[in-house]
């Protein structure tokens, strides 16, 4: 018995051997059943490793030239040594709005905070009632400003230095930075430091872009075959093989090319980059510089830029299916963009959540999106500075500032623009432009438009619009589009007469001009021209002609002073470079821009020193000046040029331009309408002592708008002014020591007299005023008396009050005669 249980216990043994085996044999064929491709899987595995070393050391050589770009371009970014862009300075001055101004906003975008009291630190402010403290930050030569400003409401009264305490005129901020960029200006960056990133940020980018990110060494082989698996299975490309770092590679040096050959070498930059620097660095490098969308002109490079500008928000503030969503981005930057498609975004954002979620974030798996994700709140101050940002790209290309001096180290680029006069620029002529499409019933959206203000006193332009939508139609037509400037050119036919270079001219503002039907011999041909109301008004003055816009007077001046001189003084000011020889120049067959008009006009309004339009007040490469503003060279004599100003004004007071009045605007201000024939153009030029200011209104097709300068271009213009100002004061004009006042009789021209209607007070040349006349008052005493004769007639027919009040006037007159007859007469 003992050994037949010996024996059943080893037969026993070796059954269960047996059946141990047969079942090792069943899972290995179970897992061959199961995993057909597995064993495939893994030799293209090791085969794909041998075969990406093997061609990673045929591309090395080339690849070792795009090291050290690369690594340059890195080191720019983790340095933050970003070219910077910048914004011009502000200066506050006595009699500043600053509501109007934007004053609290442009504190905040330098990094102001509210202080609890009057004991600020530098970029620190407090309101007390009517006192406004602030710090400004001192310079390398200069410590802080410690500052109060006295408010009456929103108006600066005074400015109060409080170091010295004593009051000063002005106060400067410093430029603020529009943004960083790397070759090409037109592009929206806020660079962060890896801690500003929220971690919710961080792994939604890793969940959908780089999974294994913090284990591989740059490139990731299996990474690279999973993806070839996935995308042969699915038929179709669901899924990338490049790393972060393979793909920051490709974002840094801007390729878009996807051949073998670049892919080899972006997978050695890779590992060598991976060698140099933590991964860490490398995040924050491509954090800071992936291409997150295109809104034209503008790329959106950086998650900080796309958290501004698509949500309105900063990093700091996203919230986790913000952070979905920016993670989302970069795999679809454009058809994802709720700007274009908020459907294919919702979509997105909740891929990138599912993904989070089988990566182990419980919060992600909990959130639910709608069917559309359209949560932006631009940050619109891009998308108003583009017609600027356009024209300066150029520039700056022209000038060979780019690319040429940024690959020699860091530019630092301080432009004219003031991003709140553009706002109101474009603010402005997009609501006049929507008022005049409803009331002349003009097609929605084919009304064009352009505005442009520049300093006088430099001709940096703070403002450019170039059109109401940039993305609709992005031709400029402030810089570019020439078209007839009409009325515009009459300023500078009278400033050629009024002396223009010279110190006297041949006319005056008080010379009598003949408003009569005229006829002029073109050699072959008869041109008669006809004032706008077809009215002629005898004989005026210069001013008048000019402040009523009159032709015939115009013409007559320009005769007077020849076509050759008002040629050259419009090439002179930039106005045309090859004006027509005719004189129909002289009311304006000629064509231009709004921007050098506004130059000119500058030109008028300093005094007659010729400015260019300018976008750059400097340029700095590493610490030093390479670019500085043009102050403009000395053209015209000053007391010309404030003797038109003082006729300009006049416009604004009973001329074309009176209607601004009723609009509500109330500075002392000179400018001038222009009306194109049918009515194709409609023009206005003003400007302040500080700021010159065009603004065109037309079709791009050239046809008749059915407006004139005074409704059609001066709403705008005059909106956009007032938005400027509001409650404040743009200053006064004030006369050179060459120039001096007389009070001019306007029906002759000549000094008024005690008897004179409606005086007018006039600047003069010194030397040029008119003389008093012997005929000149004994005309007005006998008009005067004939008057008071003819309302002595109508008195008779009244009551007896009446009548004794006629009394009373006619014993006025009398006394009044016994004490002028012997001056009248000269007894």
């Amino acid at each position: 018995m003992g050994k037949r249980a010996e024996d059943i216990q080893i037969g026993q043994g070796a059954e269960v051997k047996k059946k141990c085996l047969i079942q090792k044999r069943n899972k290995r064929i179970r897992v061959r059943k199961r995993f057909p491709l597995l064993k495939l899987f893994l030799t293209i595995s090791v085969l794909s490793g041998f075969i990406i070393l093997a061609a990673m050391s045929y591309f090395a050589q080339p690849a070792i030239g795009k090291y050290a770009t690369l690594t340059a371009l890195i080191d720019q970014s983790l340095t933050a040594k970003y070219h910077q862009l910048r914004s011009a300075a502000y200066t506050l001055k006595i009699g500043t709005d600053l509501e109007a101004a934007s004053f609290l906003e442009r504190l905040g975008e330098l990094g102001y905070v509210r202080h609890s009291s009057q004991s600020v630190s530098v970029r620190q402010f407090f309101v007390d009632g009517d006192r406004f403290y602030l710090a400004i930050p001192g310079t390398e030569n200069q410590n802080p400003q410690f500052t109060m400003l006295e408010l009456d409401g929103p108006v600066v009264k005074n400015i109060i230095d409080l170091s010295s305490n004593e009051k000063i005129v002005s106060l400067t901020l410093p430029p603020f930075t529009l943004t960083s960029f790397v070759d090409r200006i037109l592009e929206i960056r806020i660079p962060k430091t890896y801690a500003e990133f929220p971690p919710d940020l961080i792994t939604a980018v890793l969940a959908t872009e780089d999974q294994n990110y913090f284990h591989h060494p740059g490139i990731d082989t299996f990474g690279i075959v999973r993806a070839i698996y996935v995308n042969l299975m699915a038929g179709k490309v669901v899924q990338g093989g490049s790393t972060i770092t393979q793909q920051l590679v490709k974002v840094m040096l801007k390729r878009r090319e996807r051949s073998l050959e670049k892919k080899y070498e972006e997978a050695l930059l890779a590992l060598a980059l991976e060698q140099r620097y933590t991964k860490e660095e490398l995040l924050s490098v491509y954090l800071n510089n992936v291409y997150l969308g295109h809104t034209a002109p503008y790329e959106i490079r950086g998650m900080a830029a796309a958290a501004q500008y698509l949500l309105g928000k900063d990093l700091s503030e996203l919230d986790l299916t913000e952070c979905a969503f920016l993670g989302g981005l970069i795999r679809s930057p454009n058809s994802a963009s709720p700007l274009r498609n908020p459907t294919a975004a919702a979509i997105r954002v909740k891929t990138v959540l599912g993904q989070m979620a089988k990566n182990g974030d419980s919060l992600a798996a909990e959130i639910e999106i709608g069917g559309t994700f359209s949560r932006i709140r631009h940050k619109n101050m891009f998308d108003q500075q583009v017609w600027f940002f356009d024209q300066l790209e150029k520039e700056l290309r022209q000038k060979r500032i780019l690319p040429a001096q940024a690959a020699k180290g860091q530019l630092i680029v301080n432009t004219t623009l003031d991003p709140w006069f553009q706002a109101k620029a474009n603010t402005s002529l997009q609501h006049q432009l929507e008022r005049l499409e409803r009331k002349k019933k003009i097609k929605s959206g084919t009304l064009q438009g352009a505005v442009v203000i520049l300093d006088p006193e430099n001709g940096a332009v703070r403002a450019l619009v170039g059109g109401r939508n940039y993305l609709k139609s992005p031709f400029n037509r402030a810089v570019n589009a020439k078209r007839q400037i009409g009325s515009l050119v009459k300023p500078f036919v009278y400033l050629a007469a009024l002396g223009g270079a010279g110190v006297h001219g041949i006319i005056n503002q008080a010379t009598m001009i003949e408003d009569m039907p005229l006829t002029v011999d073109l050699g072959g041909s008869i041109w008669k021209p006809k004032n706008y109301d077809k009215r002629y008004r005898g004989p005026i003055t210069a001013r008048k002609a000019l402040v009523q816009s009159r032709n015939i007077p115009a013409i007559k001046v320009g005769q007077m002073v020849g076509l050759d001189t008002v040629v050259q003084t419009i090439k002179d000011l930039g106005i045309n470079d090859t004006p027509q020889k005719v004189p129909a120049l002289f009311l304006g067959a000629c064509e231009s821009t709004p921007l050098r008009l506004a130059a000119a006009y500058g030109t008028i309004a300093n005094g007659g020193r010729k400015v260019k339009p300018q976008f750059l007040f400097s340029v700095w490469l590493n610490g030093k000046n390479i670019i500085s503003i043009d102050p403009g060279t000395p053209m015209l004599a000053p007391a010309s040029c404030f003797v038109l100003t003082d006729m300009l004004q006049g416009v604004f007071e009973n001329g074309t331009a009176a209607s601004s009045r009723k609009m509500g605007f109330t500075q002392s201000a000179a400018g001038k309408t222009g009306t194109t024939s049918n009515l194709k153009d409609a023009w206005f030029a003003g400007y302040t002592p500080t700021l010159a200011t065009v603004a065109w209104v037309g079709f791009d097709d050239n046809r008749s708008t059915r407006l004139t300068g005074a409704s059609g271009a001066l709403p705008v213009w005059v909106e956009t002014m007032n938005g400027l100002v509001g409650f404040g004061d743009f200053g006064t004009f004030v006369p050179p020591a060459a120039v001096e006042y007389a009070t001019i009789d306007p029906s002759d021209g000549q000094r008024a007299g005690i008897f004179t209607k409606q005086p007018v007070q006039m600047a003069f040349v010194r030397g040029t005023v008119p003389e008093k006349t012997v005929r000149s008052h004994a005309k007005e005493f006998l008009a005067v008396r004939d008057e008071i004769r003819a309302k002595e007639k109508q008195a008779k027919k009244k009551k007896r009050r009446k009548i004794k009040q006629s009394q009373a006037g006619k014993n006025w007159f009398v006394s009044q005669w016994d004490k002028t007859s012997d001056w009248l007469y000269g007894q």
